[in-house]
């Protein structure tokens, strides 16, 4: 009972936060477009809005689809502590989200894999690019590493 409580809790912050980009064109535009033009879903993408002032930053936590299942079995069994996994995290900073930070995520089987997340370089978030553009670069750089 109290586990449905807290994640109808959870699913209520999470439409709240996608709400709040209704105020921002351009965000609520990057939103839309990455689930309308790709195969990432709702449950794939987080929203959560970091306000200290009027100047903030909204960031976009992104699940990537990716096949794990090609990395050599030697990499796999050096601890499990979850599930595999990579996410890309998107932080729009500035009153306009003119300045745009990527970083990657990886869940610890996956960067021992890697050899530390700092061998993997993913690009720069290039000035007028959009989400649904820039995700599957990074996407498809990382699949490129598995296989």
């Amino acid at each position: 009972m109290l586990v449905h409580l807290i994640e109808q809790l959870v699913d209520a912050y999470r439409e709240h936060q996608i709400q709040l980009l209704n105020i921002y064109d351009r965000l609520k535009f990057e939103y839309e477009s990455l689930l309308d033009n790709t195969i990432f879903t709702k449950d794939d993408v987080e929203v959560a809005q970091l306000r200290k002032s009027k100047v903030g930053s909204v960031n976009f936590l992104i699940r990537l689809p990716l096949d794990l299942s090609k990395i050599p079995r030697v990499y796999l069994d050096v601890g499990n502590p979850g599930e595999d996994s990579v996410v890309l995290l998107i932080v729009y900073n500035s009153k306009d989200f003119n300045k745009i930070s990527p970083q990657i995520f990886l869940s610890p089987r996956v960067e021992n894999a890697f050899g530390g997340s700092t061998n993997l370089r993913i690009p720069n978030y290039q000035t007028g690019s959009c989400l649904m553009d820039y995700v599957p670069i990074v996407q498809d750089l990382i699949q490129n590493k598995v296989v």
